[in-house]
């Protein structure tokens, strides 16, 4: 990061607001500062989901990116018949990974809403209706 303190950033808090955070200290452990809220957003509407089946790993990597940059309110996964059960043993499914993915996405599209992403591995139709 090449910022000095007294510099600002432009920030968001999750499902809040977008502001400016004030540098007042910077060293090797901790940034402190001021955050200042400016907006409070609305949430997109109308709403976008997406219903995308189990895929490859890089393009699951890269629709949670997109998902986030573009403000997507949903994604559910679900196996379809041609769904390799392999990508399941991938990484890109911890939790981590995935809020990681979003919140690159979200970064980049200055989106402050976390998508939900859900699981459907019974293909239940019950579950990948969006109510």
């Amino acid at each position: 990061m090449n910022k000095r303190e007294g510099d600002r950033l432009k920030a968001g808090l999750i499902d809040t607001d977008l502001g400016q955070f004030f540098l007042e200290k910077i060293n090797k452990n901790q940034i402190v500062g001021i955050y200042k809220p400016i907006l409070v957003p609305r949430p997109r509407f109308p709403e976008v989901h997406i219903l995308m089946a189990i895929n490859r790993p890089p393009t699951i990597r890269k629709i949670l990116q997109l998902a986030g940059t573009w403000g997507v309110t949903s994604i559910h996964f679900f196996i379809s018949k041609n769904s390799r059960k392999d990508y399941l043993t991938s990484p890109i499914w911890n939790q981590n990974e995935i809020e990681s993915e979003l919140l690159e996405g979200m970064e980049q599209g200055k989106d402050i809403f976390l998508p939900k992403v859900c699981f459907d591995l019974q293909n239940q139709i019950e579950n990948i209706l969006i109510k």
